[in-house]
């Protein structure tokens, strides 16, 4: 018995594409594990940053001097902040038109108040599930009164890198769909050329012993008279037929 041809991957061939699957995976588990590190380690900073400033507001608030100096904090922590901050008082309440206690949270200006202080909630809200806001008291002797709370964001910096391997991976994915489509369409079509080439090639080998069995068919029919030249005949038609 002949064997059969096979034109699937065999074993091999299954195992390599477990292989790139699982290489696949384990890069992109490390780019994200890595990426996350690097996002929390952002955050912490910031945070050190808002607490800092916080700190400084109540050493305002708790100073005995009435002129105390504030020019250090707000030079120096207040604006180099380039994340979003806002300042409430205790009960997350802030007026929308005080530009003092907001910081780099852009809103239309055009639309009404109402409309505006609605966003800014909003945007305070999303900053709290991110950020656990930080809150500023006033201490005495007997009590801690809080005065202000600090909400806070994420910077442009730490959003761009939560969202850049995503749009990493999906510009590799469609980079890997658009090759991977090409090749089948380029194997598809060497398939296709290697078949009409082992049709023509068969037709051709087809084609060498029947034109020859049907010349000596003819002789046949002229010599069917000589036994001898029909004998003949007959074991050359044999012979093309073996």
């Amino acid at each position: 018995m002949k064997p059969k041809m096979k034109f699937a991957g065999g074993p091999s061939s299954v195992n390599l594409k477990l292989a790139l699957a699982f290489v696949a995976a384990l890069i992109v588990g490390a780019t994200l594990w890595y990426t996350n590190i690097l996002v929390e380690e952002l955050q912490l900073k910031e945070r050190e940053v808002v607490q800092l400033y916080a700190r400084g507001l109540e050493y305002v608030a708790n100073s005995d001097a009435a002129d105390a100096d504030v020019t250090f904090l707000f030079e120096n922590i207040v604006k180099p902040i380039d994340f979003p901050v806002a300042l409430t008082d205790a009960e997350d309440r802030v007026d929308v038109d005080n530009k003092a206690n907001i910081r780099n949270i852009t809103i239309d200006s055009t639309l009404p108040k109402e409309k505006r202080q609605e966003i800014l909630d909003r945007k305070i809200a999303e900053m709290d599930a991110s950020n656990e806001p930080i809150t500023v008291a006033y201490t005495t002797e007997t009590d801690t009164i809080p005065l202000t709370r600090i909400h806070y964001g994420d910077s442009k910096l730490i959003t761009q890198l939560k969202y850049y391997p995503y749009a990493q991976f999906a510009v590799a994915a469609a980079f890997i769909v658009i090759g991977y489509v090409a090749f089948s369409t380029i194997k598809r079509s060497e398939q296709s050329n290697i078949w009409v080439g082992m049709a023509k090639e068969t037709a051709h080998q087809f084609g060498t012993p029947l034109s020859s069995l049907m010349g000596w068919t003819e002789l046949l029919k002229i010599n069917h008279r000589d036994p001898d030249k029909a004998l003949d005949a007959a074991e050359e038609i044999e012979n093309d037929i073996d």
